[in-house]
């Protein structure tokens, strides 16, 4: 066992605290950009918004191929930093012009591409940062990964507010959005994870020659091992999107602002995992890595059984007072509580999905949790076009839940069969059996279901 898992371990309560601290103010932020979006401009305002982020989100997300969640349950470094970055580079322009080229086909109008381009312009912004927050994760930092978030949601939601009412347009409002964030990334992010990067131990590739980033073969090593990743994050993210297809088909795009402003609990709920899951992922992977199976468990079951009593009581609330809370935050045609009670309960099957599938993660099996994001896409469609015909934005409601729970379905018995097939490792004491760094991963240095040409779903 490497001398890296036998560190110690840093508080899992420090890096939760930050990470809910840190998403408290980031997911507060963007939601207050839908609420200046609706209180000063108009549904039909917000909806040009969200079809931006509908178009943009899901290519992004293929292109990001998860990467900050490989990061973070690499404990044994099988791939640098800079292999990483590498990968990256080359995916992000790649969602540039197929966003670009995406908008030529759709011709939704100079305006709107305009709108679209910009939030991709962000979402570069973006990528460049869940690299970071790959770094912060995998040395268990995350109160690093905590105020680079709060910087680019107060400094974000500063450009927008500040752009939007000085020009009326949203399209400088994106700009100032923009900006915002590319200053917290100079300023604070990039140089603390290069930090971290240089403290690493003398093997590490930040002294190797730059050329070894560049190694084809080691980046098709890299993102064929975790391609399930990103096109997991993109049925994921099309789960997530797919009502918001059906509704403007068939609804319009006012009603589709309605939707997005009551739903956006469900993103706002998904920010607050998936932070909650990059504190835990690290030390969930060490656990399986040092055999620690019943830490492993108590740990994943502890943290579900948390969110699932949130959820319910979000629910209760939602029922009791959802419409005096929307009317008040949005405006009378915005009342719609049962969207909303659906929409939590929605997200609350979401979160369960989400910490089960980072247990799938920590196992280094990247393949199941494709096959559970797949099941959750079909379901949320299916759904979606027979509910919302017929129920409006309650059955958009309903297909989303729909699909998570399906999702959480399949992410339960994945992860009940990683548990039941895990096969301790040989003890060896003195670490005769090491093997030295090499190139490219060793067989013993991921599970076997985790090597790519023994991909099975």
């Amino acid at each position: 066992m490497s001398e890296q898992l036998e560190t110690p371990l840093r508080s899992i309560r420090s890096n939760a605290v930050w990470t809910f601290a840190a998403n408290a103010v980031f997911s507060g932020m963007r939601w207050l950009t839908i609420v200046v979006l609706v209180r000063w401009g108009s549904s039909e305002l917000v909806g040009q918004y969200v079809l931006g982020l509908a178009i943009t989100q899901p290519i992004f997300m293929l292109a990001g191929l998860d990467m900050s969640s490989a990061q973070a349950t690499d404990a044994k470094r099988d791939f640098s930093f800079r292999e990483y970055s590498a990968l990256r580079s080359l995916t992000v322009p790649l969602a540039v012009a197929v966003t670009a080229g995406l908008l030529f086909f759709l011709d939704l109008g100079s305006e709107t591409s305009l709108v679209v381009m910009l939030i991709a312009g962000t979402k570069v912004i973006g990528a460049a940062d869940l690299l970071y927050f790959g770094v912060f994760a995998q040395h268990e930092r995350l109160d690093k990964a905590g105020k680079t978030m709060i910087g680019r949601g107060v400094l974000g939601l500063a450009g927008f507010v500040a752009l939007l009412l000085w020009t009326g347009s949203l399209p400088w409002a994106l700009v100032g959005m923009a900006a915002g964030w590319l200053i917290v990334l100079a300023v604070y992010a990039a140089p603390q994870s290069a930090a971290l990067v240089a403290s690493e131990s003398a093997d590490n590739v930040v002294q190797l020659p730059l050329r070894t980033i560049w190694r084809a073969r080691r980046l098709r090593q890299l993102a064929w091992l975790i391609l399930p990743l990103g096109i997991a994050a993109l049925l994921s993210s099309l789960t997530y999107n797919i009502p918001r297809y059906v509704v403007q088909a068939i609804l319009g795009n006012d009603q589709l602002g309605v939707f997005a402003a009551v739903a956006y609990i469900v993103q706002l709920v998904q920010l607050f995992a998936k932070s909650f899951r990059h504190a835990t992922a690290p030390r969930l992977a060490k656990y399986y890595a040092m055999d620690k199976m019943k830490a492993f468990s108590s740990l994943l079951l502890r943290v579900l059984i948390g969110f699932a009593a949130m959820s319910i009581a979000g629910v209760i609330i939602a029922l009791a007072a959802g419409d005096w809370f929307l009317t008040t935050l949005y405006g009378p045609e915005y009342a719609e509580a049962e969207v909303l009670a659906i929409a939590i309960a929605a997200s609350g099957l979401l979160t369960v999905t989400t910490f089960m599938n980072a247990g799938v993660l920590a196992t280094r099996r990247f393949g199941p949790v494709l096959t559970t994001r797949a099941v959750g896409a079909l379901a949320a469609l299916f759904s979606g076009l027979w509910l919302v015909p017929t129920s409006g934005l309650q059955g958009a409601a309903w297909s989303l839940l729909i699909g998570y729970g399906a999702s959480s379905l399949t992410a339960a018995w994945f992860l009940r069969s990683a548990i039941a097939g895990h096969q301790p490792a040989p003890h060896d004491p003195d670490g005769a059996n090491a093997e030295p760094a090499a190139e490219s991963p060793s067989p013993r240095s991921l599970p076997s279901s985790a090597r790519p040409e023994l991909e099975t779903t």
